[in-house]
């Protein structure tokens, strides 16, 4: 009763600490967090987070600077930040679904997605699944290939049923302020951690024990999921951007853009030299600029494949 307890407090303080940005749509049972800004004209863009995150990363960098100019919508994906869980949630096709109906009870038909490390292969998943609504795909640092599979242990306990359950209500506890700094340390590494990043990115929101546990079993299963999304890569008709630095030591370029681009006739990609795993963060006008790139691509007719051929360019500014 006492750890539940402190389970309890622990998820109440981090709720009070990082509350709701935006508003909520019925999905399958489950609420879908999501924030919305920009004119309500030309083509939509949908925001997706990685693993471990939620949609404030979004709004630290590229979501004000792409509302400028066209309508943003970002989501929380099912069980993560303040969307609810869903039976199946875990698995790409489920997570699809429900976003996707979300954007449907919001009138969105047609969009560009923009997916960032987890949230590639989601992209790459829901446009092979939805065609006819998505007009363009943006990675930012987005794992799409089979990387091997091996996970740390802590990804296997937290997959297994029964010793997963327990350690998704403990593990929280064991993770501290200090902890947390060094984790994000390492996802930005070589560039420092913004200033104002720890204090308003609500990490504390993954470290619920339901969050935590639907957390890790997706990327725990992710890769079962990518083998087979992979091998159907060739029927994408939309056009791709893909943006990676090439220092990046989460989602290697060498093992997932490069390979992705080579395979795709209508992907270009964009290597930042010296960049880590948060190019929208680190690098942001080359993200702008590849994104505007896409929305472009999207809406010309007719379309026509570019060269695959890796684009190495300054990032640009910085905002770190």
């Amino acid at each position: 009763m006492r750890l539940w307890t402190r389970l309890t407090a622990y998820s109440r303080e981090a709720e009070s600490r990082y509350p709701p940005l935006g508003g909520f749509i019925p999905v399958r049972g489950a609420a879908v967090h999501y924030l919305t800004d920009g004119p309500d004209r030309g083509m939509t863009l949908v925001l997706l987070h990685g693993a471990s995150g939620n949609l404030r990363d979004w709004t630290l960098s590229l979501m004000p600077r792409l509302a400028r100019r066209h309508r943003v919508i970002a989501l929380d994906r099912p069980g993560m930040g303040h969307s609810g869980a869903v039976a199946g949630g875990t698995r790409l096709d489920v997570q699809t679904e429900v976003l996707a109906g979300a954007l449907e009870r919001m009138g969105v038909g047609r969009y560009c997605l923009i997916g960032h490390s987890y949230s590639g292969s989601l992209a790459l998943a829901w446009a092979l699944a939805r065609p006819e609504s998505v007009a363009g795909v943006a990675l930012i640092a987005g794992a799409a290939m089979d990387w091997g599979g091996a996970l740390a242990a802590t990804y296997r306990i937290a997959g297994m049923p029964v010793i997963g359950h327990a350690f998704s209500r403990i593990a929280p506890l064991t993770i501290d302020g200090a902890r947390i700094e060094t984790a994000l340390a390492e996802i930005f590494a070589p560039q420092p951690v913004p200033a104002r990043y720890r204090r308003e990115i609500g990490a504390e929101l993954a470290l619920r024990p339901r969050t935590f546990r639907v957390n890790y079993r997706a990327v725990y299963t992710l890769h079962r999921q990518i083998v087979p999304l992979s091998a159907r890569y060739q029927e994408l008709r939309c056009p791709v951007e893909i943006v990676h630095g090439d220092t990046d030591g989460i989602v290697p370029a060498d093992v997932h853009a490069i390979p992705l681009a080579e395979r795709l006739d209508r992907a270009h990609l964009t290597l930042l030299p010296g960049i880590g795993h948060m190019p929208h963060h680190a690098a942001p006008a080359a993200v702008m600029a590849a994104i505007e790139r896409l929305v472009s691509r999207a809406s010309a007719r007719p379309r026509r494949p570019m060269a695959h051929a890796p684009q190495r360019q300054s990032p640009g500014p910085s905002v770190l």
